[in-house]
């Protein structure tokens, strides 16, 4: 009976330094699988493979992308991207042959709902990627009625054709109709007039109010598409930024501190479908591609961006030319960086000014970047230290007022200001994010709970210890 009482007094305590953050959505974080290099669980639809040959099918399947979902929201992602769906002749959809048929090595039309639904089941959102490249064997390239709907010597879709404009969007109506899919990547924003992609927008929205519509768009200034109503956009010159600022050691951080300053929700990534892993980059530096992965995805996590991760980057996937770049994922290695994408999903999810938060650079230089994300009355620090040295910044009381308390969520630590200002001290090749409070003192009711509850506890033994005597 005096436990039982001691237990109930005891657990209205443990609401005394804990506190929930309502009323945000969560951001969305985008997980990207090449479908064929993913997870193969079907096996009667893989065909013939030579797995010693990456230029060939190596049979992964909408089944094994479902199969994997836990793995997926375990490291905090709310939507999956899938690599091109449409039948294909090459292994990552990038050669069309039919846009309207489902390519029988990912599986059957049932299995590619069967993975919606248990994604929606989830809270989470299904992408599919989408652009007008057809194959060298189309049928349209000898069809003389078809001879204006493609162009590039036959290789793309004419998407300034209203014929061909009015086909894509039966297409991809009928795809997230009959799929139960959630939106699209478009990879090829800048081959078609805005109007058309205005009229896709409007076309999609009506089918499915919160569809999730990215544009891609890759050498071009992103600011001459910002009047596009997408949801997100995913720039590679961005990309570039970040890989080239934090595949190796030493390198300025002033490129990925402007690389946001847009009116538009950028996606941030350090790895795309067609581009050199991030992984082998750092290799050909001579850097530990681990560590180097873990800083570019803090930032990613940090900054005013969605971040999106490509299947193999949690764990440091290796690339190399062409198919090489696209290896069979690997779930038996090391969960360092799996572990430290939950660590930043969980903290992103925690405090809602990692997610819709202003952005303030108060620190750059030399490899060293010191940034502010505020929403209401919530202030979080980001500090990245991209160097080989532990280095130290002073945030005068101009940057950041007196009388706050920074608390340390990486490594922990509470730093209170003095006559300069805030010290931070930040590791060799490491992120840190501080949440700012009110400065407190000493926290007597804290101190007094943990000095109540051994008390109460040497009671409690002392009082077990008469009953059994």
């Amino acid at each position: 009976m005096v436990k039982r009482k001691i237990v109930v007094w005891l657990f209205p305590l443990l609401f005394l330094w804990t506190q929930a953050v309502d009323g945000y959505e969560d951001n969305e974080s985008i997980y990207y699988v090449i479908i064929d290099r993913f997870n193969n669980v079907n096996l009667s639809n893989d065909g013939e493979k030579n797995l010693a040959d990456l230029n060939t099918y190596q049979g992964g399947d909408l089944a094994g992308v479902t199969d994997k979902l836990d793995y997926i929201q375990d490291m905090g992602f709310t939507v999956v991207a899938l690599s091109p769906v449409m039948e294909s002749d090459h292994y990552d959809g990038q050669a069309i042959v039919n846009f309207e048929q489902l390519d029988e090595h990912w599986g059957t039309m049932e299995e590619l709902n069967e993975l919606t639904d248990a994604a929606h089941q989830r809270g989470m959102k299904v992408i599919v990627d989408f652009h007008g490249k057809v194959s060298e064997g189309h049928e349209w390239r000898n069809d003389a009625e078809k001879k204006e709907w493609l162009v590039d010597s036959g290789s793309t879709l004419n998407l300034s054709n209203e014929e061909v404009q009015d086909y894509v969007i039966n297409v991809l109506t009928n795809w997230m109709n009959d799929g139960n899919i959630d939106g699209f990547r478009f990879l090829q924003v800048e081959e078609a007039p805005y109007a058309f992609w205005e009229r896709v927008i409007k076309e999609l929205k009506s089918q499915k109010k919160d569809s999730f519509l990215i544009a891609n768009v890759s050498d071009v200034d992103l600011d001459q598409y910002e009047t596009l109503s997408f949801d997100a956009f995913m720039d590679e010159n961005v990309r570039k930024e970040i890989t080239g600022a934090f595949s190796t050691v030493n390198m300025s951080l002033k490129g990925v501190d402007e690389a946001f300053n847009k009116d538009v929700r950028v996606i941030a990534s350090m790895d795309d479908a067609g581009t050199k892993r991030f992984t082998r980059t750092a290799f050909e530096q001579k850097q530990f591609p681990v560590t180097r992965s873990m800083l570019a995805l803090a930032y990613m996590y940090a900054s005013p961006s969605i971040p999106f991760v490509v299947y193999g980057s949690e764990v440091a996937l290796d690339g190399g030319e062409g198919a090489l770049n696209d290896r069979v994922m690997s779930f038996r290695t090391s969960t360092e960086i799996v572990d430290y994408i939950k660590d930043l999903a969980n903290l992103r999810k925690s405090f809602p000014a990692l997610q819709h938060g202003s952005y303030e650079a108060l620190y750059e230089k030399d490899g060293v970047l010191v940034f502010k994300r505020s929403l209401e009355d919530e202030d979080v620090l980001v500090a990245i230290n991209n160097t080989t040295n532990t280095q130290k910044v002073t945030l005068s009381y101009d940057m950041l007022s007196e009388g706050n308390e920074l608390h340390g969520q990486m490594v922990g630590g509470v730093i209170r200001g003095d006559d300069e200002g805030y010290t931070l001290v930040v590791e060799r090749e490491s992120a840190e994010f501080f949440v700012v409070s009110d400065e407190k003192g000493i926290n007597y009711l804290f101190v007094s709970v943990f000095l109540i509850i051994p008390l109460l506890f040497i009671v409690f033994l002392r009082l077990a210890n008469r009953k059994k005597s």
